[in-house]
Parts: C-alpha cells; structure tokens; sequence
C-alpha cells in the first residue's frame, strides 16, 4: 500500500512520518519529512502540472512507496486514484504556540508572539493557516466566507483523518491506515525541551483563530456523530 501523508506544520509530523516508515515497503526518505526529492531538491507538488504528479504518483504506488508533503496542498483527486491519503488536523492554537516555540529554540526568530504571527508572509505563522492553505488551492480569495466548504473539503478529500488535542491522537475518519497504538510520540530531549532560558511570553487572542478553530471543531464533531 502506497500512503501519501499530508504534512500541516507542526501536526506531528515527525511521528507520522516515523510511524510510516516502519510500515511501509518503502518510503521516500531522501528528506527528513518525506517529501520528495530529486537531485536534492524538493519537488513542488501543488505546483506540479497534472501529467507530472499522476505520473510520480503512479510510480510510486506501483512500486509501493509512501510519501508526505508539507509545502501547500497538491491536487488531491491524483493523490487519492494511487495512494492512501492522511492528515493530521491539530488544535490550531496548540498548533502555533508550538510553532513558535520550535523557531525560537533553532533560532529562526527572535521577535514576540504577536510580531510572529502578524509574518502573514509565511503560511504556518498565521492564525488561519489551515484556511489559507486550502483556499489558496481552491482559489477561493476570501476564506471566511467559505469555512464550512473548506471543511467539508478536507472531510472529502482525505481517506483518514486524525485531530490532536493536548498530547492525544484521535481518528475521525478511518481509513484503516494508521494505528493510533502504535504511533510514536515525540522523540525530542529533554535538554530541547528546557532550552529556555526565559520562557517567553505568549498572548492569546482566540478570536484571531476563528476561521481554524471552526475547521478544528467541525472535525472533531464528528466523533460524536
């Protein structure tokens, strides 16, 4: 079985990632992430042409091999006519508090929270990043006026969906793929983990979540549906 995770930023990737290796006869791991890489550069998926991507596709299920991406959505009806598509949707203010905290430690930023996410220029530092990358391959322009589409959009187009809240895995659609069981939690040391010196200060302000807050919720209203 060929598996094509869909890789939102900080949605525990890593452990995805990991999971899959061990399960899969092959996995593209020329990259740390699964993503795809030729010549050591990364291929653009959701910039490939249609011919391209059904054809990197093909080949990869024939041969049974797994693959992520992590830079936009591709075109998700190829994905699905040759592999087995996952996502990982997490708590979107977990989701970027993380976020942040991780460039701060590698020192990829230095600002505070909010100079952070007002860098709409990088897609995972905004407060609707799971909208905006949705919308942008739907070309719908004005997002919060289509929640509810880009939502029922996600629900359509992925064969299993999992939502992570706090530290825990739930499956909200299942495509018997991955066994929430046996997925790995993070591997990252304790001396990561209290790099801090200071721990920075971060203000919430739930509202600027709203548009990923209701993709968030409409799925995990489906475990009680």
């Amino acid at each position: 079985m060929s598996i094509y995770f869909h890789h939102f930023h900080k949605c525990a990737g890593t452990s995805v990632v990991s999971y899959i290796q061990s399960i899969s006869d092959y996995f593209v791991d020329e990259h740390l992430n699964g993503n795809p890489v030729i010549n050591g550069t990364t291929l653009s998926l959701h910039d490939m042409s249609n011919y391209k991507l059904d054809q990197l596709c093909k080949n990869y299920s024939k041969h049974n091999k797994s693959f992520a991406y992590e830079w936009g959505i591709p075109n998700m009806d190829i994905i699905n006519k040759y592999n087995k598509s996952v996502v990982v949707i997490r708590e979107p203010i977990e989701r970027l508090v993380s976020n942040y905290k991780y460039d701060l430690k590698m020192k990829v930023y230095k600002d505070d929270f909010n100079k952070y996410v007002n860098n709409i220029a990088i897609p995972y530092c905004r407060t609707d990043y799971y909208n905006y990358e949705i919308s942008n391959h739907l070309n719908n322009i004005n997002s919060a006026h289509r929640l509810k589409e880009n939502a029922e959009w996600v629900w359509s187009k992925f064969d299993e969906i999992i939502i992570l809240e706090k530290g825990i895995f739930h499956k909200v659609k299942n495509g018997d793929i991955l066994n929430l069981e046996d997925l790995p939690r993070s591997n990252k040391s304790k001396s990561f983990k209290d790099k801090f010196k200071k721990k920075p200060k971060i203000d919430i302000n739930e509202e600027a979540f709203s548009s990923d807050l209701y993709l968030f919720n409409y799925l995990k209203g489906k475990l009680v549906e």
